[in-house]
């Protein structure tokens, strides 16, 4: 299988889920990672890494300079022709799409080729705790006078349009399954965060929610 990977960032030494990527690409699979150079290590630095790895199937091109430039339509469209060709010689069976700030690239390429979108989120909306999984996009509506409120409608509707745009959803925080329906016939699934070095493989870490 070949799948796209849009990320906000990848390297094997500051993140865990490297391994978990790496793992299933050394399982018959090819993995083309979209990501950006610009990774934030433990404590908050930042650094840059190299723009293309090739570890074995796992090949990953860091095409975009900033997590904001990745994340900025403008900006995107600097590299279009860069990613257009990238992705069409790859021919993805499967789009995994890390985050809410990356689908709308991970629709546009969908919208193309006619491949289905996987959402991964750390953590799903959740209206008790707004700020949680969008922190600094919802606390521009947090004010005196509504509080919470426009805070949490509006993360409600930008939650409920990512459901819309993705086949599927994927949370890693454990309470998000027992909270989150189907909505527009989108499947919820629960899987736990990766270890360093994962141990299980396939389809028996999937806990379908309630």
């Amino acid at each position: 299988m070949n799948i796209l990977l849009i990320t906000p960032g990848i390297n094997k030494t500051f993140n865990d889920n490297y391994h978990s990527y790496k793992s299933i690409a050394d399982d018959d699979n090819n993995i083309l990672a979209i990501s950006n150079q610009e990774i934030v290590a433990k404590g908050g630095d930042l650094r840059k890494d190299k723009e293309v790895e090739i570890d074995g199937s796992l090949v990953i091109h860091r095409i975009f300079k900033s997590i904001r430039e990745q994340q900025s339509f403008v900006r995107r469209f600097l590299y279009k022709k860069k990613l257009n060709n990238l992705v069409s010689e790859f021919r993805p069976d499967v789009i995994f799409c890390e985050e809410i700030s990356n689908l709308r690239l991970a629709m546009k390429i969908k919208r193309e080729l006619g491949v289905p979108i996987i959402l991964r989120t750390e953590f799903a909306f959740d209206a008790d705790y707004p700020y949680r999984s969008m922190g600094r996009l919802l606390k521009i509506f947090k004010n005196p006078l509504t509080g919470d409120r426009l805070a949490s409608a509006v993360g409600g509707l930008i939650w409920r349009w990512a459901y819309s745009c993705a086949d599927s959803v994927i949370s890693c925080y454990y309470e998000d399954a027992l909270k989150q329906p189907e909505v527009y016939n989108t499947p919820f699934y629960y899987v736990p965060w990766p270890t360093f070095h994962p141990k299980e493989k396939g389809s028996g870490s999937f806990h379908r929610s309630i």
